[in-house]
């Protein structure tokens, strides 16, 4: 019977032990370096390599996560932790950087390689192009509805994985780079500040919204849609979480798992409501939702109020006098739980309970507490002890001892469970010499199990003849059976791997200076039309086919290069732009820019050169090698997270640099304006959220394919920085063009093309040098 797995988050070796113990089928963890959750406490050498161990005792298996990204200069300590890691012997690798990946299928060919959520794969054709690199199982983007999952299952051979509980980023994975930009702290090196989590001002038309955590989802719950997700054939379901408590693992481990089980065995799924109330009190903000399964976005997934843990609705505040409340309790609370009531303005009053009731209670606050305001416990201490006992009460794994004792013969021990048996011979029995060794004795011998995770359901003892043989005797075949059947003698065995030679990059001072503009609006054509430029990009959800037409016309006579830019999402309904291009314009253009490796594939087939964007991440020669050998590459953006040595380490020929554009800091499924209930599908209209600070963040409506693009609030120049870069060795450089009025985009042009030398200072803009100088950790 098809049983999909339950993989489960381990940020610490406690965590590890709690999704073990509560009945998961494999764990996710990662080292201290290298992993998307660097604030986690994560494993070193010698507690990944006990984890192992422990795991291979309930079969449980053990992926890897490196699932960031990698700067050239640390790839060679990347590959020996590997190695290291691959010989401790997990069963899995989970990755993000394109480059990693292609060098270790090469350097270890029989290396299993999950492809990360962070790589942002979504459709078929991304699958595709994944498989193509030697993966075996993706996680598939989160954003999907259950329809797509079931198209991709149909379509391909890959294993999927989905997540089914626990937080959604509010951007695709892998295609944000807001924390980067707004505090230099990189979401795709581990170390995301989470400024999604913030509280922003919509302003739209000039009408300001309310302050509100509009870009913070409520976490996912899919528990009560399992068997749709079960019947969809997925074949792992992953449980986010690798920054929460051990208690919080248990819980979701054992739920899962147990209806997990209850569906296949009775086709049927009753789920109890203290469960549900058990998940809603262990962490929840705002409740729950099925996250993108059965809904493409909405307010509805919006945790507008507050970002944090929410707790349980458990009293109200029935009266007050001065600063004297009394809580009207609808459930007992216990000594030590952490209550709270949520203030005005997103305050709020929390407390610790002193005393176990279920009485009216009283309280005492300066706060500006109201009347009828709800109570909530936020930590549950009856919960948390519950949890630990139900844990403890399976921390060992139930076998069944067989011992045997002929005369003249070797004393055996079998150990086995519902899954495996093995055999341990010992010495030779001798026979007693007075009165025989009792069946009960060696079962009392072979009961002392305390120093191994072991609980004995069962010993049998079968004696033939007056045997004997000492206490040490039997206590050394006890314990080389128990340490066998635990693998703790165990040796790792040594896998092969195949050396990689690494071209050393030696880039040459160019004399080149082609200039590429991305055009985002059509009157910034009608500005461009009197400049010289090497190569325009469209982007073409915001044009119409007469447009696209009259750019591709203009430069007919010209050595411009016209090409299109795939629009940075596309799922398999969603595929307008190939149909279009099918019909008029695939014979006009040049070539295409992608964005996901998801584009590779749809732009194929039309034979036309193809430009990666900063999309693919590329931070290292790997990956900037591993996509220009394929088909009709023609060039590629280096990672917006490099500083300008960091470049110089990849190969800048075919390279080609933003010098000024806001930057694409999100992409997101969700819809500002429809979260607002404002949608006017109005596609490519600019609307604003303000930051804390008053800085005004861009927010481009992509209705034709319905979802946001956020960008940087302020625009990345590095047109005076030039010159320096050719002497680094690139020779492409491009503006991007948003919203600017026409006065500025003149300017921008002027200062590219050398019209004019305006110094950076003296531009009328703020700008940002971005990571160019010190990069990111």
């Amino acid at each position: 019977m098809f049983k999909p797995e339950i993989l489960s988050p381990a940020g610490s070796y406690e965590a590890f032990i709690a999704a073990v113990h509560s009945g998961c089928n494999a764990v996710y963890l990662g080292g201290e370096s290298y992993g998307a959750r660097a604030y986690a406490k994560n494993f070193n050498i010698e507690t990944l390599e006990k984890a192992i161990k422990y795991a291979r005792i309930y079969g449980v298996k053990i992926y890897y996560t490196i699932n960031t990204l990698f700067k050239e200069k640390e790839i060679d300590q990347l590959l020996n932790h590997i190695l290291e890691v691959y010989h401790l012997g997990v069963d899995a690798f989970i990755l993000q950087d394109l480059g990693v990946i292609d060098l270790l299928k090469k350097v270890f060919p029989d290396i299993e390689v999950h492809g990360s959520t962070q790589l942002n794969c979504h459709s078929v054709q991304g699958v595709k192009f994944l498989e193509e690199m030697g993966v075996t199982r993706v996680v598939l983007a989160r954003e999907l509805s259950i329809d797509e999952i079931i198209n991709i299952k149909k379509n391909t051979k890959m294993e999927i994985e989905t997540f089914v509980h626990g937080a959604l980023c509010y951007s695709y994975s892998g295609q944000c780079l807001m924390s980067s930009f707004m505090g230099g702290r990189s979401g795709n090196r581990g170390r995301c500040a989470q400024p999604c989590r913030l509280v922003y001002k919509a302003i739209i038309n000039d009408k300001e919204w309310d302050k509100s955590h509009i870009l913070s989802p409520k976490d996912i719950e899919t528990l009560t849609v399992l068997p749709e997700l079960i019947d969809a054939g997925i074949e792992s379901f992953k449980i986010e979480g690798r920054m929460k408590s051990k208690e919080y693992v248990g819980l979701m481990t054992g739920l899962y798992r147990y209806y997990r089980d209850a569906y296949l065995e009775k086709g049927v799924l009753n789920i109890k409501q203290s469960d549900l109330d058990d998940m809603v009190q262990i962490y929840n903000r705002g409740n729950f939702t099925n996250g993108y399964y059965f809904q493409h976005n909405g307010p509805s997934m919006i945790t507008f109020d507050q970002p944090k843990h929410q707790g349980r609705i458990i009293g109200k505040v029935k009266a007050k006098n001065g600063n004297q409340y009394v809580v009207t309790l609808f459930e007992k609370i216990r000594i030590g739980d952490c209550l709270e009531i949520v203030l005005d303005h997103g305050d709020y009053y929390s407390w610790i309970a002193q005393l176990n009731t279920k009485s009216d209670y009283i309280i005492y606050s300066d706060h500006p507490i109201q009347i009828g305001q709800e109570v909530r416990r936020i930590k549950s201490i009856e919960l948390e002890n519950r949890l630990l006992e139900n844990q403890s009460n399976m921390l060992h794994a139930g076998v069944d001892i067989e011992v045997i004792m002929h005369v003249n013969k070797p004393i055996e021990m079998i150990i086995k469970d519902d899954n495996r048996e093995i055999r341990v011979i010992g010495d030779l029995v001798q026979e007693a010499k007075s009165q025989s060794l009792m069946p009960e004795r060696v079962e009392k011998q072979f009961s002392k199990v305390a120093q191994y995770p072991i609980k004995i359901n069962h010993i049998k003892v079968l004696i033939f003849g007056n045997v004997f043989m000492s206490m040490g005797q039997l206590n050394t075949i006890r314990r080389e059976g128990f340490e066998k059947w635990l693998g703790l003698n165990a040796v790792m065995k040594k896998k092969p791997y195949i050396p990689v030679s690494v071209i050393k990059i030696e880039n040459t001072p160019s004399y080149h200076k082609n200039i590429t503009v991305l055009l985002r609006k059509f009157y910034q054509f009608e500005i461009l039309k009197d400049y010289s430029v090497q190569r325009i990009y469209i982007e073409h959800l915001n044009f119409n086919e007469e447009q696209i037409l009259e750019i591709i016309n203009f430069y007919k006579d010209q050595p411009t290069e016209i090409y299109i830019a795939v629009p940075k999402i596309l799922r398999h309904e969603k595929d307008t732009m190939i149909s279009i291009l099918k019909e008029s314009l695939a014979d006009e253009i040049d070539g295409f820019l992608l964005r996901s490796i998801d584009a590779y594939h749809h732009a194929l087939p039309f034979g036309k050169k193809l430009v990666y964007d900063y999309g693919f991440s590329i931070m290292n020669q790997h990956t900037a090698n591993h996509l220009m050998f394929r088909e009709l590459s023609e060039g590629y953006v280096p990672s917006l997270e490099l500083n300008k040595y960091e470049m110089k380490q990849l190969p800048l020929n075919k390279a080609e640099c933003i010098v000024y554009g806001h930057m694409s800091v999100m992409t997101s499924a969700q819809c500002v304006r429809k979260s607002l209930d404002d949608c006017k599908k109005e596609n490519g209209k600019i609307i604003y959220l303000e930051d804390r600070k008053g800085m005004k963040v861009p927010v481009e409506t992509v209705c034709k394919l319905c979802y946001n693009q956020i960008y940087n609030g302020v625009p990345h120049y590095l047109i005076d920085k030039i010159n320096e870069m050719k002497e680094m060795g690139l020779r492409t450089f491009r503006v991007e063009f948003l919203n600017e009025s026409n006065e500025d985009i003149a300017k921008i042009l002027d200062a590219v093309t050398c019209k004019t030398t305006i110094p950076a200072q003296e531009m009328s803009m703020v700008f940002t040098r971005g990571h160019y100088t010190k990069g990111v950790e």
